[in-house]
């Protein structure tokens, strides 16, 4: 535990209050920052830390002002932060951690809750994330992360907005395959995976429909990974970049299409499957064409599916006999009402005309289409 006397701060006379701005000690394995300081035998709490900018890119410990004092921070593992710290801007608080001789991976205790902004604050830091906890009303996290190596998923608060950049040339070494959920209100991820590598295969869910995710995984190598997203959201095909690892699903959409059923074949069921994620309740209508368009069969798939379960791939099979002939459609709804995608296929059954046949003739067949009248199937007898 490092004497406050190794920080060096800026002081607020009139406030009595002070921030860490460098450090001239040598750092053991574990680094507390004292919640109070003295100057002229006075005391002054400690609310805050130096953050950085887009022309300052440096914290509080990895900066010029600790190069200049001396500081040593090689043998850092773990710094415990105090409970006096009041800012909203942790800003590059640990950038650059690796360029200044951190060598394992550095532990942070205790971020404050009171943090709104961490743009770049773990930017080329070696980071452990075991048990890391994002703070609850953080909004910005525009490169938070970039550079850095992952060994666990880090869960996004729903108070989050901007993710732009926050994993670009990341690492990730999780040991397992995983499920990341994008809250509903993360509007913007902008390269948020670029030029990223993957050792492990996953999914990751995006929840808001109208989110800027132009070129998330932009680059990015490793193992497949699945974007899951809403299908009239802002997600689409451009979304992936120039990734060669990544493929985007849709929440409730087919996974594969219903193939059409031959009776006479000895077929006698329409199956296809869906991936379904609890979080976005979807809906599906069987419907059986007829002359005046498609009506409602009836059939309740919905009854089969299990929204207990987080994400899962369902398979569905329609079972016909001979009075279900005919074209059918399946119609997928969300619980808005948005009808947003539908798959089609035939019941049919092949038939065998005998004739007896005195002398040449010729035989057409002329299906009566949707009762206006027959036309010539150019099919040959």
């Amino acid at each position: 535990v490092a004497d406050y006397d190794d920080f060096i701060y800026e002081y607020d006379d009139t406030n009595k209050t002070a921030k860490v701005i460098g450090y001239r000690g040598t750092a053991d394995a574990v680094l507390t920052v004292p919640s109070v300081t003295t100057k002229d035998s006075a005391v002054y709490t400690v609310t805050d830390l130096k953050h950085g900018t887009e022309s300052d890119p440096t914290g509080f410990l990895w900066n010029d002002v600790t190069a200049q004092a001396g500081g040593d921070l090689e043998n850092l593992e773990q710094l415990i932060l105090p409970d006096s710290i009041t800012s909203t801007n942790a800003d590059y608080w640990f950038a650059n951690g690796k360029a200044g001789g951190l060598t394992s991976g550095l532990n942070v205790q205790n971020l404050p809750e009171t943090l709104t902004s961490m743009r770049y604050t773990f930017k080329n830091a070696q980071v452990d994330y075991s048990n890391f906890i994002l703070p609850p009303h953080v909004k910005d996290l525009t490169g938070c992360f970039s550079g850095t190596t992952m060994n666990q998923i880090v869960a996004v608060p729903d108070s989050v907005r901007n993710m732009d950049e926050c994993f670009m040339g990341a690492t990730f070494l999780l040991g397992e395959s995983f499920t990341w959920e994008i809250p509903e209100r993360v509007e913007s991820m902008i390269r948020c995976f670029a030029d990223s590598s993957w050792a492990d295969m996953g999914t990751i869910s995006l929840y808001n429909r109208d989110a800027d995710v132009t070129f998330l995984f932009d680059e990015s190598q490793g193992m497949p990974l699945s974007i899951c997203a809403y299908k009239n959201s802002q997600v689409k095909a451009e979304t992936i970049g120039e990734a060669h690892n990544a493929a985007i699903k849709y929440f409730g959409g087919f996974v594969k299409q219903p193939q059409d059923v031959d009776l006479a074949a000895g077929d006698t069921t329409a199956s296809f499957s869906v991936y379904l994620d609890n979080n976005v309740p979807v809906t599906y209508t069987v419907l059986k064409k007829s002359d005046g368009g498609y009506i409602d069969t009836g059939i309740d798939l919905n009854r089969e599916i299990d929204w207990s379960i987080p994400t899962q791939t369902k398979e569905f099979s329609i079972r016909f006999d001979d009075s279900g002939i005919g074209r059918y459609k399946i119609q997928a709804r969300y619980v808005d009402g948005t009808t947003w995608d539908s798959a089609e296929f035939a019941v049919k059954s092949d038939t065998m005309i005998s004739v007896v046949v005195p002398t040449k003739v010729v035989f057409e067949i002329d299906p009566n289409m949707d009762g206006a009248g027959y036309t010539d199937a150019a099919t040959g007898l």
